[in-house]
């Protein structure tokens, strides 16, 4: 509009011209065509400059539309900021509570676990020792129910030598003698024989509840094994527990950074 107005101008200016030249002398239309050349020239100066800005107001409105985009990725970045932030805060901070909750109540029963354990295991470790003090008892007394079978035997062969001796050319009065002493003898031996299967009957039952102690102490020892299983069981349960909320709280923290660095970058910061 403005350029449009300087022509119009220029060419009313141009019109007039004829008149002033029929009223005035050369002279004074020379020096008015001067005048019009040089105020034509300002105006083509004007006009320039008005370009020029209008130029410059294209570009300024270029640079506000690009600041304008950057701030509509930053809000967006910033929406997405804040989604993140409340994601975290409805979902992974409650996990990590509940599993920091989780933790502490594994390590409390575990602690609690570990003190029955230790209880069981000592209980069961002296057991053990009594019952090996009891095998040890019972074998003493197997060998000692053994060594008198052997003295029952020697005192078997003893008589039989007597009654043999018995047999041979010797005086009447010495062989009766010798008779009752070998029945007296036979006497003894057979109440020791009796004693004898009578610790032998003991034995037997002896070795009964020396099978049952064996199995005792087969079962007392799987318990502790089974016990210390539990036992590694858990400690293992309770690292995987640990690693588990060091990597989400690692998670939520990167997560928390990341958002961050992208708002602070939408912003221009570095």
């Amino acid at each position: 509009m403005k350029r449009l107005g300087i022509v119009l101008l220029v060419v009313m200016v141009a019109l007039a011209v004829p008149a002033w030249a029929q009223q005035s002398d050369k002279d004074e239309l020379a020096e008015k065509v001067f005048k019009l050349e040089q105020g034509f020239k300002r105006l083509e100066q004007m006009l320039k400059d008005l370009s020029f800005q209008v130029q410059q107001a294209g570009g300024l409105a270029e640079i506000v539309k690009e600041i304008s985009f950057e701030l509509k990725q930053a809000e967006s970045m910033l929406r997405d900021l804040q989604g993140l932030e409340k994601k975290l805060s409805n979902e992974i901070q409650p996990k990590i509570a509940n599993l920091e909750t989780s933790i502490a109540g594994l390590a409390q029963g575990t602690k609690e676990k570990f003190d029955l354990l230790s209880s069981r295991i000592f209980q069961s470790e002296g057991m053990i020792d009594q019952l090996n003090v009891r095998l040890k008892g019972m074998e003493d007394r197997v060998r000692q129910v053994l060594a008198l079978s052997d003295q029952v035997m020697a005192l078997q062969e003893r008589v039989s030598a007597l009654e043999k001796q018995i047999k041979l050319p010797v005086d009447p009065q010495k062989a009766d003698e010798l008779t009752a002493k070998i029945a007296e003898l036979r006497e003894q031996v057979k109440g020791l024989g009796n004693v004898v299967s009578g610790l032998t009957n003991k034995v037997l039952k002896t070795e009964e509840g020396l099978a049952a102690l064996q199995a005792q102490l087969e079962e007392q020892t799987a318990q502790i094994q089974k016990m210390q299983e539990e036992s590694a069981a858990l400690k293992k349960r309770l690292a995987a527990a640990e690693n588990q909320l060091q990597t989400n709280m690692m998670i939520g923290a990167l997560g928390v950074a990341i958002g961050v660095l992208a708002a602070l970058k939408a912003f221009g910061v570095f």
